[in-house]
Formats: structure tokens, C-alpha cells, sequence
């Protein structure tokens, strides 16, 4: 069973690994359950969503499977990155046109645009989401790649972030990013209490994140993109990044129920 941990920043205890929903809208909804049930099942009792997986679909599975079971997982979302407004759910055509999108971005060279963060945004995002999970509250509320660039008012969204979480919609609130982004926030606001979320590769050994992603992917993640890692170099991965800090979670993301067997079997080996 895979072990439980206390997060560095916080009195959040939550599973040293958990399951990234990023990529739950690549497949059937039948199948989108099943992967679910089967992280819980071998411990993977923390659920990383956002508003931005499928336009929603993250969250909408999360949902239907653990409402009548809420306190059997720790679900984090996020807000700061926004799901369409016209959502592309029907027959699963949003992860191949969001998959056309980013490439005819990326051949004129063309950045992605956000709307601005601002409090009453995060408070909306966050009202949709629990609307989609089918929860009052979430675990951890994070915000989601927040450049200062697209906050107009950074004391706003942070003060807002903890009037939600003395609300109790929020019990923990935090920050997912670039590691870069995340040390130019700490030097113009406050973090204290917020949990950190942020890429594995990025971290600098003194300061370890609360929570990190991306130890088993090469790149980004896109709809075409497949994993071709063998399962001893997933072993080696998961051992790696566990062995690297002894507290924290890990969050990994799968659409194979036997990549998670493995994932889970090489945390045990470690206990």
C-alpha cells in the first residue's frame, strides 16, 4: 500500500503518490472510472484535477465516482487556467482540437492567451468546480501557472485565496507552476502556508515543493503523445524521484490501469 505523508507546508496528510487527471479525457468514460477506482485501489489516495482537464471532464469523473465517498480521497484542483467556454466534450473531439490548437500555435510562434486572474475569477472557477465534482469543499485549491503578468492585483487574489480557504471551501490553498514563476511570486508576496505544485525536473534540492509532477514524461503532454517507457525505467523513475525527498507527494498521470500497478508496486518496494 502506498504510504501517507504530511506535506512540508501544511498539516495536509495526503498519499506520497497521486493520480494526475490530466489526461482522463483521452478516454471513454467507462474506462475514465475504472482508472479511478483502480489508483484508490492501490492507494493513491490524492487526486490532482483542474478546470482545464477536458474542459471540465477531470472533474466530472472525480465527481460521479467519490461523492457518496468523499472522505476516501484528497482532491486538489486548481483555477487560474480556464476551460473553454464553449466546451468540445461531445465524442471526444476536445483533446485532438486542443492537439491542432497548440500546434498552429506553436508553428507561428503564437502565445496562448489568458484572461486575467483576478478574486472574483478564482472564486467563480472554484464555484464551478465544486458544482462539477459534486463536493462543498476540496482539499486543496491551487492556482494554476500564476504569472504575475496575468494578475492584475496579486494581494486581491491571495487575500481571496485565504478568505476561501477560512470559508472551509478551500482547506488548503497553494501554488502549481514553473519553479522560476513560483520564486518570483515569493519575492513580491507572501507564500507562507501556501503549499507549492511544480515540476520535478525544476526543484532545487534545498527547497523541495510540497508536491511535484512530470518524473515519468519526456515532454509535454499532448493528444498524440504516448509513453515508451519500459517498466523497469518507470521503477527506476518512481524510486528516484521518492528516495529524492522522503516526504511530499508525487503526482503521476496514466491512461493504463497497468502502468499504475507498477507505479504502486515500486513506492512498496521502497516502504
Amino acid at each position: 500500500m502506498i504510504n501517507q505523508t504530511q506535506l512540508i507546508r501544511s498539516a495536509l496528510v495526503t498519499s506520497r503518490l497521486g493520480f494526475g487527471a490530466s489526461r482522463l479525457h483521452y478516454v471513454s468514460s467507462r474506462d475514465r472510472s475504472r482508472l479511478l477506482e483502480r489508483s484508490v485501489g492501490l492507494g493513491f489516495r490524492h487526486l490532482d484535477s483542474a478546470p482545464l482537464y477536458g474542459d471540465g471532464v477531470a472533474e466530472e469523473a472525480i465527481g460521479k465516482c467519490f461523492a457518496k465517498r468523499r472522505t476516501d480521497v484528497v482532491i486538489a484542483t486548481k483555477a487560474g487556467l480556464f476551460p473553454r467556454t464553449l466546451p468540445l466534450q461531445v465524442a471526444g473531439l476536445a483533446p485532438a482540437v486542443r492537439s491542432i490548437e497548440n500546434s498552429i500555435r506553436a508553428h507561428l510562434r503564437a502565445p496562448r492567451r489568458r484572461p486575467p486572474i483576478t478574486a472574483a475569477a478564482l472564486r467563480t472557477s472554484l464555484q464551478e468546480s465544486l458544482r462539477r465534482l459534486r463536493t462543498d469543499y476540496v482539499d486543496l485549491l491551487l492556482l494554476h501557472e500564476p504569472n504575475p503578468d496575468v494578475i492584475p492585483d496579486l494581494s486581491a487574489v491571495f487575500g481571496e485565496m485565504r478568505r476561501i480557504q477560512a470559508e472551509g471551501h478551500a482547506l488548503h490553498v497553494g501554488v502549481a507552476g514553473d519553479w522560476r514563476t513560483l520564486e518570483i511570486l515569493a519575492k513580491v508576496i507572501s507564500l507562507d502556508g501556501f503549499i507549492l505544485q511544480t515540476h520535478e525536473a525544476q526543484w532545487p534540492s534545498e527547497t523541495p515543493p510540497d508536491i511535484s509532477y512530470g518524473a515519468l514524461t519526456n515532454g509535454p503532454q499532448t493528444f498524440a503523445t504516448r509513453s515508451r517507457l519500459g517498466s523497469d525505467e518507470i521503477a527506476r523513475r518512481i524510486a528516484n524521484a521518492l528516495t529524492r525527498r522522503p516526504n511530499g507527494t508525487l503526482l503521476v498521470s496514466t491512461t493504463k490501469p497497468m502502468h499504475l500497478e507498477l507505479i504502486a508496486n515500486a513506492a512498496e518496494r521502497l516502504n
